[in-house]
């Protein structure tokens, strides 16, 4: 396990440099993609959210495009790489790298077609429960290599979305996931 997370990160710091260095730094406001989030999801109604600084910094230095709402307690954050696809990584590297402690990772099936990776994290003895997974047009995956190798070759342009909440699982969240993964099929490329 620990050597996945240090291949992640150094895959990352490598990608990010890659694409640098292969002049495809974007501007923040260049659209890169048609992807929204929703304004309803389910019961909840969305409420954009501003982008930190160190987002901010990431979407200037990798052309990336990130959108972020809040549903309720759940925060929704949709990272699409369009013009440099090899600049996605696991959200767990961002996390551990902004002081969390991942206590616990595993997959976790909602339906058939929907895997994702779920991380329990801690801060400031403050619990926070991640889903996350990586989708485009063709293809749902948790497994970070499928994204790296076709990203490499400039063959898919991948999707990252992530759900984060405070505290643990609760009844509503699967159901909150399945309109999220439900909206983003009908919506691929």
């Amino acid at each position: 396990m620990q050597k996945n997370i240090f291949f992640e990160i150094a895959l990352s710091i490598f990608l990010i440099i890659l694409s640098i260095f292969n002049g495809r730094i974007n501007k923040m406001e260049q659209k890169v993609s048609e992807k929204e989030l929703p304004e309803r999801l389910g019961i909840f109604n969305g409420v954009n959210i501003s982008l930190g600084e160190e987002e901010k910094g990431f979407v200037v230095s990798s052309g990336v495009r990130i959108l972020k709402s809040q549903y309720g307690k759940y925060i929704v954050t949709l990272i699409s790489s369009a013009g440099t696809p090899n600049v996605l990584h696991s959200p767990r590297v961002c996390y551990e790298a902004s002081g969390y402690l991942v206590y616990n990772e595993e997959i976790v099936s909602f339906t058939p077609s929907l895997k994702t990776v779920k991380l329990t994290l801690i801060k400031n003895n403050s619990k926070e429960t991640l889903y996350y997974w990586f989708f485009n047009n063709k293809i749902k995956t948790t497994d970070f290599s499928n994204v790296f190798f076709s990203s490499i070759t400039g063959q898919n342009k991948w999707n990252l979305i992530t759900v984060i909440f405070p505290g643990e699982d609760n009844i509503e969240i699967k159901n909150f996931i399945i309109y999220l993964e439900g909206y983003f099929s009908s919506k691929v490329e």
